[in-house]
């Protein structure tokens, strides 16, 4: 017959019966908090309208502007782009030197998929060029030129520096130090949830080795187990004090 126990027993007893109950308090209420976070702040933002960036091939420079020069009916091309499906606008920078612009052709390729877009020369110098275009039909990795069609050489805004990006830029052929600003936008402004399987579609782009189940599959276990990781863990330090 086991022997009863004493006090000190007991009240150990209890003061770990009651630690229990408060950390399993406390992981529901911080349950109850992630979820109200989720749907008064989270949501809300994901859900909001925006200016979607469905790719930036090559941010601007951290530092120094570098150029990529363009003369008179010469190409200038930048490859391992991600390219999207959808109505998109193509941003980049442009230059004149000082002079008229000259009408430009932009072209994008991939893998069973070629577009090219005609630009007049209604840009200003030193400005912003936006190129509407329409998209592969898939997402694929390919290029992006632009074709001087004038006879006045023009120049893109570029990059050298630590912000380069891992495409290679060429000029009707020849290698260029630098690779020319490039960034694409959706057409008309979108919300973060209703872009998450184009957003999970590009991220397989360069993750071939992962499906897109398994992708939806982590996005979520990362959305979800964080908050509930970090909640854990402050209850678990709150306790190891007491």
């Amino acid at each position: 017959m086991p022997s009863p126990r004493t006090p000190a027993q007991r009240t150990a007893g209890r003061l770990r019966a009651l630690a229990g109950r408060e950390r399993v308090l406390t992981l529901a209420g911080g349950g109850i908090v992630l979820v109200v976070l989720l749907m008064t702040l989270v949501l809300p933002y994901l859900d909001q309208q925006r200016r979607i960036a469905t790719e930036v091939s090559q941010p601007p420079p951290l530092k120094s502007v570098s150029l990529v020069e363009i003369p008179g009916a010469q190409q200038a091309c930048m490859d391992e782009l991600g390219l999207l499906p959808g109505r998109q606008v193509a941003e980049l920078h442009i230059g004149t030197y000082g002079r008229a612009p000259s009408p430009l052709l932009f072209a994008l390729s991939g893998p069973g998929y070629a577009e090219t877009v005609p630009v007049p020369a209604t840009y200003v110098d030193n400005g912003l060029l936006e190129v509407p275009f329409n998209g592969p039909p898939k997402v694929l990795e390919g290029s992006v030129c632009v074709t001087n069609r004038g006879h006045t050489p023009v120049a893109l805004y570029a990059a050298a520096e630590s912000s380069k990006s891992r495409s290679i830029t060429t000029v009707e052929g020849r290698l260029w130090p630098s690779n020319f600003d490039l960034a694409f936008y959706a057409a008309k402004p979108r919300s973060l949830l209703a872009d998450a399987g184009t957003i999970m579609r590009r991220l397989r782009l360069f993750h071939a080795h992962l499906g897109l189940g398994l992708l939806w599959l982590l996005a979520i276990l990362f959305a979800i187990g964080v908050p509930l990781g970090a909640i854990a863990a402050l209850t678990s330090a709150d306790t190891a004090r007491r």
